[in-house]
């Protein structure tokens, strides 16, 4: 199967998740006002722009196993790779949020 990517979709689910960062961050308290910053603090909505690309990328990656008919052996392999891509970090985030609550780095 050949492996299919579209950059710019990759470029803007960058950039969505930045963005939400961003908002997390209150980034848009550091600027005195203006576009930038209206932007800034509407950064949770690129939630949905992220979640919505991911999902267009997922179709696309693994639309071709499951168009004639879903099997317990497609589904298998692609769970088995969904949590390989995602728990290794999910864990490492994890153990490093604990870590910094225990040391009381960081209060919520």
């Amino acid at each position: 199967m050949k492996k299919q990517e579209i950059y710019s979709l990759t470029g803007l689910r960058g950039i969505a998740a930045t963005m939400v960062m961003f908002y997390h961050f209150n980034a848009s308290h550091l600027l005195a006002g203006g576009a930038f910053a209206n932007l800034l603090g509407h950064g949770y909505l690129m939630v949905d722009l992220f979640l919505v690309l991911s999902g267009f990328i997922i179709a696309m990656t693994y639309g071709s196993r499951f168009d004639k008919a879903v099997t317990w052996r497609e589904y298998r392999i692609f769970l088995v790779r969904r949590i390989a891509r995602i728990y290794p970090l999910y864990i490492l985030t994890t153990i490093s949020a604990g870590i910094l609550i225990t040391a009381h780095w960081m209060d919520h």
